[in-house]
C-alpha cells in the first residue's frame, strides 16, 4: 500500500467479495500484491471496498490475536469486523480501485525457475552498492544464468551470477532490488518463478507450487 499518495485508492487495500470468492489487492504504484481464494461458505455478497492503510494495520494486529473465524459486515461507508470479544470498525476510502485484472491480460515469456534463497542472497549482496535512492539492480538473463549488477554515483559496482534454467533470448531488465527481496521474503517455496511480460512492463514473482497470492514488480530505467 502507498502512504499519503495523491491517488487515494492506493492508500488502502482493495477487498472484493463475490459470494464465495475473496480477492485482495494492494499496490504502491511500483509493485502489487494479489490474493484470491475461496471462502468456505456462500455469502450472497457482492462488494468492492477499499480499506485505509491505518485500518489494515490495526486489523492485522487484531487478527493475529486469534485463530477463530471472524464476522465481517460491510456498508456503503464502513467495514465492521468482530473477532471473539473484539469489535473493529473503519471508514472506507471513497474511490474506485483500478482494474488490476488487466495485468493478467497480456503475453508473458516462459517462467524462469530459480532457487529462492540463492537469488535473495545475491540480491542482498549486490544491493549494498546500488544507488541509495533508487536501489536499482539490473538482471541480465542469458545462457542458464542471471547476472545481477548494481552501481552508485561513487562509481562503485557489484556483480553476482546466479544459475538458472534459461535458454531463451537474452533479457536485460532492472528493478528496485528491495522490492524483489520483499517478494522473496513472503514466499515459502524453495524454488520461485520469475514470469516477465513480453513487453517488459512487469514481472510476477510466484511460488513453485499453486498458491493464492502473487507478487508483481514493475521495472525501472537505470
Amino acid at each position: 500500500m502507498a502512504n499519503q499518495d495523491f491517488r487515494y485508492y492506493l492508500n488502502g487495500l482493495s477487498m472484493n467479495i463475490a459470494n464465495s470468492t475473496l480477492k485482495l489487492v494492494a499496490s504502491d504504484g511500483h509493485r502489487m500484491a494479489l490474493f484470491q481464494d475461496e471462502i468456505n461458505q456462500n455469502t450472497g455478497i457482492s462488494s468492492k471496498i477499499i480499506i485505509p492503510r491505518k485500518g489494515i494495520q490495526e486489523l492485522t494486529r487484531i487478527l493475529e490475536l486469534s485463530d477463530n473465524d471472524v464476522s465481517v459486515s460491510v456498508s456503503k461507508n464502513n467495514i465492521q469486523v468482530i473477532v471473539e470479544n473484539l469489535f473493529f470498525s473503519a471508514k472506507l476510502i471513497d474511490a474506485t480501485y483500478p482494474n488490476f485484472q488487466s495485468v493478467f491480460q497480456q503475453e508473458f515469456l516462459d517462467a524462469i525457475p530459480v532457487k529462492k534463497d540463492v537469488l535473495k542472497e545475491a540480491l542482498t549482496r549486490v544491493a549494498i552498492l546500488s544507488n541509495e535512492k533508487s536501489k536499482g539492480i539490473t538482471l541480465y538473463f542469458d545462457s542458464d544464468q542471471i547476472q545481477l549488477t548494481a552501481f552508485n554515483p561513487e562509481h562503485e559496482e557489484a556483480e553476482e551470477n546466479v544459475a538458472v534454467e534459461y535458454s531463451g533470448e537474452p533479457i536485460r531488465i532492472s528493478f528496485n532490488g528491495q522490492y524483489l527481496i520483499d517478494a522473496l521474503n513472503i514466499l515459502d517455496s524453495d524454488i520461485v518463478f520469475l514470469i516477465i511480460s513480453r513487453d517488459f512492463s512487469c514481472c510476477f514473482v510466484e511460488e513453485s507450487t499453486p498458491a493464492p497470492y502473487s507478487y508483481i514488480v514493475m521495472p525501472m530505467t537505470l
